[in-house]
């Protein structure tokens, strides 16, 4: 759906173009500064945990104390019990000017896939989702606390043991000691914690909607990606048709995913080198730089000169198109007599 089509009503379209303007732009979507010196509830909640494709949003969302009913009125619950239309219906409602003016703000954090592959898969400053979920949540919490508000009581959905969570909460926010609550479920005990989760789930729609990628990929009309999650045939049919030999796939792929590594190895695709991988090489292992730089062979067919482009890297004698990685960061082939 193109922005124009968006009347700013009801319906979450209606902030589309804020969203796009911010969380799009790589910076947190923040609805909270004017609840400076209030006091108030917080639930906390993600969307895209599970899915290869996309982010993982997670959300904030902070209501006012005694406006828990005006949540209620608006059928507030986990966005999972929740139809598309009803989701972005809700969303669109807390955009209205008594909701945001007087009811409630949030903060929405994205994790794009490049930051959890490059996290999950560093050997010098490794985290895991768990890890990198709580550390979201923390930073969250201290934006917060410095913007102002003054929180009555947290509520978060737990990722791992939720006891020892919430000690490691309460060891890092003192002052919150006896006013955190962990658990299990909590986008549907805490109607807080919904709202969190209609927030997250409905941001992280939005920005795999307006997703451009930097590499050239194949989109063949809506829900060309399916759900994004593993099991989806249409996913994996999107990954299969966006394989690349040389770069894997599209940035909108997690690469610390299991279903990409496998696809990589069931496509014979490079052995990848880490930045951070110290490990002595491997002379059996094809490293990602013998396809940046071709040893000498026939000119015909090595050489990128003005009368032809590259051929293939593996010495098949198709013409391969040189990747737009290369181009948009101004990159040419060097021999070494040139460094």
């Amino acid at each position: 759906m193109d922005d124009d089509e968006w009347d700013g009503g009801d319906t979450a379209g209606g902030v589309e173009s804020d969203l796009s303007r911010a969380t799009l732009a790589g910076r947190n979507w923040r609805q909270m500064d004017h609840l400076k010196g209030k006091e108030v509830f917080v639930g906390v909640d993600e969307a895209g945990r599970g899915p290869v494709l996309g982010p993982m949003v997670y959300s904030a969302f902070f209501c006012l104390t005694g406006s828990e009913q005006r949540l209620k009125d608006l059928r507030v619950d986990d966005s999972k019990k929740l139809t598309e239309a009803d989701r972005e219906r809700i969303f669109g409602e807390f955009h209205t000017d008594d909701m945001q003016h007087h009811h409630c703000g949030w903060l929405v954090r994205p994790l794009w896939p490049q930051y959890l592959s490059a996290k999950q898969l560093s050997k010098t400053c490794h985290m895991n989702l768990n890890e990198l979920s709580k550390g979201t949540v923390m930073d969250m919490l201290q934006e917060a606390l410095d913007a102002g508000l003054e929180i009555k009581h947290v509520y978060v959905d737990t990722v791992g043991h939720a006891v020892a969570y919430q000690k490691q909460l309460t060891a890092r926010f003192p002052s919150l000691h006896g006013n955190i609550t962990v658990t299990d479920k909590a986008d549907s005990k805490y109607v807080v914690v919904g709202a969190a989760s209609i927030a997250a789930k409905v941001s992280r729609d939005l920005l795999l909607r307006h997703w451009v990628p930097e590499e050239p990929s194949k989109r063949d009309g809506d829900g060309e990606y399916g759900s994004g999650y593993p099991g989806d045939s249409t996913t994996k049919q999107w990954l299969q048709d966006n394989y690349h030999p040389v770069f894997g796939f599209p940035s909108l792929a997690r690469f610390s995913w299991g279903t990409v590594q496998k696809l990589l190895e069931d496509n014979n695709g490079p052995a990848l080198e880490w930045c951070d991988d110290q490990d002595d090489e491997d002379p059996s292992q094809t490293h990602m730089t013998q396809f940046l730089i071709s040893a000498p062979q026939d000119k015909k067919n090595t050489s990128q000169t003005k009368k032809g482009p590259k051929r293939g890297p593996r010495g098949g004698g198709e013409v391969m198109k040189r990747s737009g990685f290369f181009t948009a960061r101004h990159m040419s082939i060097v021999t070494d007599s040139e460094w």
